[in-house]
């Protein structure tokens, strides 16, 4: 169940017509199925099917298959990945949405490119302290401004020359499995990971959606850094995002605007375990996305709480979402999931502040 409340009448049906400051309303934000397995000794799979009312123009995949790749063991250490598939750049995205802390990932992290799915090869490579990955792409999914994004299906789809992107983690103490969870139950181990990951990025100006002909995009590319520390009942985690493109934000192809790239951004999260079973826990994210709005920044205040029925299989969420400049990026990426609305269209001198979502969801996962 979701409740959004805007500082001016929205109509999310019929854009600019009437429309009221409160919605809210149930959904199944998502209902998968996952297959995964061992083929052979070093041949394995691994493919999702994810409805969500969310579907393409607004997710980083289209509504059905969102991800079916397969992987080969090359050594103890080395693994190649071929098919549909997450980047491997920034840990939020990595991590399944029905492993994060809040109800869902923040609104920034789905404003950047790599938080979506691709088509391409990607090389792992992992040891007992490292984990790294180079992938080449057909790019991003995230290639226009405010919705309708690409969604890689062919190889026709391609919207760039190439892609690269890759990520180094350094686990300094504690298990990886830990680190699949953005959260740290009481009594599990503590543990330290550190993340480095990067993407660039030669958009095909002949063939881009939304480009005038002969329109000249420089190359983009991003740079992220993050941090996760669990204490075995309570944790903290904080990452720092910056992208360079010229052509206002790494993920928006919209050659009208002429400003200065530089979008960056950053995100600190943290949660506490007051029972066995009951954690609350607080974010807080800053992104400055260079839109043509007004140069609106996102500045989110999320609180909320968790009641691990059954850890993660069965979990009872409340979270309340405060935004202190106006949102204009709700339709970027996967954003929508968010249940904030866009601010974006609003009219000259509408308030576009201080809107908030109220969310209450529950999981099951088995």
């Amino acid at each position: 169940w979701v409740m959004t409340h805007t500082p001016e009448n929205v109509n999310p049906i019929v854009p600019g017509v009437n429309g009221q400051k409160s919605h809210h309303g149930f959904e199944t934000t998502r209902a998968a199925l996952n297959f995964s397995g061992t083929v052979a000794k070093d041949y394995h799979f691994n493919m999702r099917l994810n409805y969500s009312p969310y579907a393409q123009g607004n997710t980083p995949g289209p509504s059905e298959l969102e991800w079916a790749y397969a992987t080969v063991d090359l050594s103890d250490e080395f693994s190649l990945s071929l098919g549909k598939q997450k980047f491997g750049v920034m840990r939020e995205y990595m991590v399944d949405a029905g492993h994060q802390q809040a109800i869902e990932r923040s609104l920034s992290s789905y404003y950047w490119a790599t938080s979506s799915i691709t088509n391409g090869l990607k090389l792992n490579y992992a040891n007992d302290s490292i984990r790294a990955n180079v992938m080449y792409s057909n790019g991003t999914a995230v290639t226009q401004w405010n919705g309708g994004n690409a969604i890689n299906g062919t190889f026709l789809d391609d919207t760039a020359d190439w892609m690269l992107s890759g990520r180094i983690g350094y686990k300094a103490s504690g298990t990886w499995e830990q680190f699949d969870d953005m959260t740290s139950a009481q009594g599990s181990e503590a543990g330290m990971l550190f993340g480095f990951g990067w993407a660039v990025w030669e958009y095909n100006d002949k063939i881009g959606p939304a480009l005038p002909a002969g329109t000249d995009v420089p190359t983009q590319w991003l740079l992220t850094l993050d941090a996760s520390m669990d204490f075995g009942g309570w944790n903290l985690f904080g990452s720092f995002t910056y992208g360079d493109d010229e052509a206002n934000a790494l993920g928006n192809t919209q050659a009208a605007n002429t400003m200065d790239g530089h979008q960056w951004g950053w995100l600190v999260q943290g949660g506490y375990y007051f029972t066995e079973n009951f954690e609350m826990y607080g974010r807080f994210e800053w992104l400055d996305p260079k839109t043509t709005n007004g140069n609106d920044n996102i500045e989110i205040l999320t609180i909320g709480a968790n009641w691990y029925l059954a850890g993660q299989n069965a979990k009872l969420s409340i979270d309340w979402g405060y935004s202190f400049d106006g949102i204009a990026t709700a339709n970027v990426g996967g954003g929508g999931y968010t249940g904030y609305v866009n601010t974006l269209p609003a009219a000259v001198g509408a308030d576009t502040e201080h809107e908030w979502v109220l969310r209450t969801q529950l999981q099951l996962m088995f």
